[in-house]
C-alpha cells in the first residue's frame, strides 16, 4: 500500500511506547504478537531493522518497585496497565533476556535523562548491559539534567539527541539482518 521497503523499517518509542517498541523489536515472531493475520501481505516480516527507545520502561517490574516508594500515580498506572505483577514480569524486556528466551536483537539506541522522575536511569542502563551481553548491538546515551522524555521539548539537549538518533538510523538502515539469539 505504501510501497515502503521493509528492510529499512525501524521503530521509535518513548516511555511506555519505548517499552512497546522494544518488545516489538525483540518479539517480532512471537505468536501472541502475530495473532491477527495480514491478509494483504501474509509473507511480510514484522522485524525491525533498529529500535530507538527514549526514557523507556524496559523493566516494568523494577519500575513498579521504584514507583511503590516514589509515586502513587506511577504505581497505579503500572497496575492499571499490567493488572498483575505476573503481567509485569511476562512482557518485561529485561526479564525476557534474563530468562534466556529466543528473541531478535535489532540494534538498539537507549536515550535517557538522568533526572527522570518516572524511571531511574539505572534501569535502562542495566537493560542495555543485559542486551549487549545477550549479543545485541546497543548504544546508551545519558543526558545530564534531563527529565523524562526530554526529547519532546525544544532545546540543545533535544537537538543533540535527535542528531544521535539520525546518525544511529543511518548506520543501520540497509545493514545486515537482525541478530537472533
Amino acid at each position: 500500500y505504501y510501497k515502503a521497503d521493509p528492510t529499512t523499517v525501524g521503530g521509535f518509542g518513548s516511555s511506555s511506547g519505548g517499552h512497546t517498541i522494544v518488545l516489538a523489536g525483540m518479539r517480532a515472531a512471537y505468536p501472541w504478537y502475530n495473532a491477527i493475520p495480514l491478509a494483504e501481505a501474509p509473507a511480510v516480516d514484522a522485524s525491525l531493522v533498529y529500535v530507538i527507545a527514549d526514557s523507556a520502561i524496559v523493566d516494568p517490574y523494577a519500575r513498579y518497585q521504584y514507583a511503590l516508594t516514589a509515586s502513587e500515580r506511577l504505581a497505579r498506572s503500572t497496575e492499571g496497565f499490567f493488572l498483575t505483577e505476573d503481567g509485569m514480569r511476562e512482557g518485561n524486556p529485561q526479564l525476557i533476556l534474563e530468562r534466556g528466551e529466543t528473541v531478535a536483537l535489532p540494534p538498539l539506541l537507549l536515550i535517557q535523562g538522568d533526572q527522570d522522575a518516572n524511571i531511574p536511569w539505572q534501569i535502562p542502563q542495566k537493560f542495555g548491559e543485559t542486551y549487549r551481553q545477550a549479543g545485541g548491538p546497543v548504544e546508551w546515551r545519558l543526558y545530564p539534567g534531563q527529565p523524562h522524555v526530554f526529547t519532546r521539548g525544544p532545546g540543545a539537549e533535544t537537538d543533540a539527541a535527535i542528531g544521535v538518533m539520525k546518525a544511529f538510523i543511518a548506520r543501520y538502515v540497509n545493514a545486515p539482518a537482525v541478530v537472533r539469539r
